[in-house]
């Protein structure tokens, strides 16, 4: 998600997993490389609002990172 276009252009497509897969929520992790690049935050934020938009019953989980840590 390199763009605002592109996360919402994703979420799109997420949104059509919950029918597909008949799951009820999604797990953000964003790993080292992507989570590196300075708009991954806000395309992330640009993501979340559209996939909220199509699907606002969805849950959504975000880990946190600390420690002890898998590395």
């Amino acid at each position: 998600m390199r763009s605002q276009s592109e996360a919402e252009a994703m979420a799109v497509e997420v949104a059509g997993w919950f029918d597909l897969y008949n799951c009820d929520g999604i797990d953000l992790d964003i790993e080292e490389g992507a989570g590196s690049h300075p708009d991954s935050g806000v395309n992330m934020v640009h993501f979340i609002r559209k996939l909220r938009q199509l699907k606002p019953d969805i849950i959504v989980g975000q880990p946190t990172y600390g420690y002890p840590a898998v590395i």
